[in-house]
């Protein structure tokens, strides 16, 4: 299959745990809190878009927007992109008192299998593999914070991007 790939996650998010977690028990309870808040945010901003969070890791998600076949990878592109930009708007709100995110925001679109293995008690373990996950691990070595990152793969499927800056790496700094 194919798809279009968002991986989203806290800018400068290890400082940020760490000065928590020196706080003792507390911190810990509101670094724990502070994640839960985002990832919900997030996570109904996936799904108003039509994507699957497919993994968790630490502080970021990888989302999926599957396309069937090649021939609809553009509409997948396009859901990505408008998630990416709703993310960005409404997930960098106060999420406690002097606390606002932010945000790294990667986007890739190509080959991509989903797999989905067997479990123990009800519970199942899900692997995404292909190209726009390769993609994925060569853009996101620019981790600029609140700007979003794609792929040349990705920037060819939209309708006119508006290309900001070019990275090293091969990523593209686009508006959304």
């Amino acid at each position: 299959g194919h798809g279009a790939v968002l991986w989203c996650d806290i800018a400068r998010y290890s400082p940020m745990a760490k000065a928590l977690v020196a706080q003792g028990n507390s911190g810990v309870e509101k670094l724990s809190s502070l994640l839960q808040r985002h990832f919900d945010r997030v996570t109904a901003i996936v799904q108003r878009f039509g994507g699957d969070c497919t993994e968790f890791y630490g502080d970021g998600v990888l989302v999926v927007f599957p396309a069937p076949s090649a021939g609809q990878l553009a509409e997948a592109v396009g859901l990505a992109a408008g998630c990416a930009r709703s993310i960005l708007d409404e997930c960098r709100a106060e999420l406690a008192p002097g606390l606002t995110l932010s945000l790294h925001l990667h986007l890739t679109a190509g080959a991509l299998q989903l797999l989905d293995f067997g479990g123990v008690g009800g519970e199942r373990l899900h692997a995404s593999a292909g190209d726009a996950l390769t993609q994925l691990a060569q853009i996101t070595r620019d981790q600029s914070p609140n700007r979003v990152i794609v792929s040349p793969a990705f920037a060819a499927l939209i309708a006119a991007p508006v290309i900001v800056d070019r990275l090293p790496n091969g990523g593209l700094v686009i508006e959304v």
